[in-house]
Parts: C-alpha cells; structure tokens; sequence
C-alpha cells in the first residue's frame, strides 16, 4: 500500500473513530418538543463547486481551514441555518469538515432533557443548537486542563465528546469539574464545499478562543468575532467593497 493511500486511509480511521464516539449520546427527537427540526435529505454539489481553489491562497488569508478554527458567518451570509453564526471546526480533511455552532442557546434544560444522567437535577445550563445536521444527537464540548476520558482534542484545552459516562462525571463533580456544554447536532459540510463558500467570501477564518465557546454572552459573539476580521484584513492590507463590521 503506498503512503498516500495508507495517509487517506488513515484519515478516514480517524474520522470514523470521531462519529462513532458522538454516536455514543443519543437523544430521541421527540423529546426536543418540536424546538428543533431534523434536517432531512441529500444534497448534490455541482462539479464545479468540487474543483481546487486557488483565491484561498491568493487572496492572503492568514489562517487554512483546520480543526478548532472558528468559522465566522459573514454579514452577507442568508443561509437561516448559518446567519450571524460562529462554528468552530472539529474536524476538516478530503472527506468533509464538521463543526458546531458555539452562539445559539435554547431554552431547553439538560437536566430535562436528560433525566438519566445523575447529577444535572441541580444545572442550570440549556441545551444549544449546534447544527442542522442530526439534531437528536447530542455532542459536548469540555474545557479542562487534562484530557478527559472519552473524548477527543480540538485545540488547547477544548475536547469534544459524545461519552454520556463522561457527562455523568462532569456533572457528579459540579463546580469543581470542568467546564461543558451540550449542544443537539452538528454542522457537515461535502468535500471542499466549505472551501468553495470561504471562498465566496460566505466565512471568515479565526482562531478558536476557549473563552468565546464558554461565554456566557451569546449574542456579542458573532459581532465581537467579526470586528476582529474586520482588523485582521486591516492589518494585511486589503480592502473590500462589503465590509465586515456589524
């Protein structure tokens, strides 16, 4: 086997490994009482939106797509799914990419939503939309300062875990464990289709930023994000007929 086909194949393990450990917390949609929708379907992309594109280079952006970049929803961006949103990548390679959106809080309990989990009965904390894909399942992000069991790296100390044994310890340690939080489904993109839409000028890309996926301010994320874009173009020299600010 050569060393490309064993780096793909590679790729496709770790990928696999990624889904199959979400797989692992479930949430019947029925319990979501209609605040969420399934998104159902498949989406064709033209053969031209799967051609290589250069303008991500030529264009000087500082930052590649990669897990724990922030995508950041330009002001342009009408998708209903996407407006004024922030994703942060949790995994983008020659089969797709993967994400959740980090600012879109919903008035759903956890500790009702997921009576079988000991411990969340004194939470406070609400379940958010992490995406369109899959909203019955359940994922979590944690920051801690060590690698908790059951989970997977994105960058510093945020992991991502689909592990309701995880959840359950998290929540037996209360204020003295780490932080998390759980969000119903994710966001997916097809091969290079999301290079075709940063290259539309559809996202922003930024560093991932602990402190803005635990922040507790929702709705100054995405306009706090995208005054931060709007600098870093300032700073590498190019202008643009739509600016970025709010």
């Amino acid at each position: 086997m050569s060393l490309s086909c064993r780096r793909r194949k590679s790729t496709w393990t770790r990928q696999g490994a990624l889904l199959a450990a979400m797989a692992a917390l479930i949430l019947p949609l029925h319990l979501l009482g209609g605040a969420l929708t399934e998104a159902s379907g498949t989406t064709t992309i033209p053969d031209r939106l799967l051609q290589p594109f250069p303008l991500l280079s030529s264009r000087g952006a500082a930052l590649e797509l990669a897990k724990g970049r922030f995508l950041v929803a330009s002001r342009d961006l009408r998708d209903p799914n996407f407006e004024r949103t922030v994703v942060l990548l949790l995994d983008y390679n020659e089969m797709g990419a993967m994400g959740l959106v980090i600012n879109r809080p919903t008035e759903l309990s956890i500790a009702k939503l997921l009576p079988d989990v000991e411990g969340l009965e004194d939470r406070k904390e609400n379940i958010w939309v992490g995406g369109p894909v899959a909203t019955g399942q359940m994922f979590m992000l944690v920051q801690a300062s060590e690698p908790p069991e059951g989970s997977d790296p994105v960058f510093d100390d945020v992991y991502v875990s689909g592990s309701k044994d995880l959840l359950g310890r998290l929540a037996a340690a209360g204020g003295d464990g780490a932080k998390f939080r759980i969000y119903a489904g994710h966001a997916g993109w097809a091969p290079r289709q999301l290079d075709a839409e940063v290259a539309r000028r559809g996202w922003e890309i930024l560093p991932g930023d602990a402190d803005m996926v635990f922040d507790d301010s929702p709705a100054e994320i995405w306009p706090d994000l995208i005054e931060r874009g709007a600098v870093k173009w300032a700073g590498l020299g190019i202008s643009t007929t739509r600016p970025l600010s709010p």
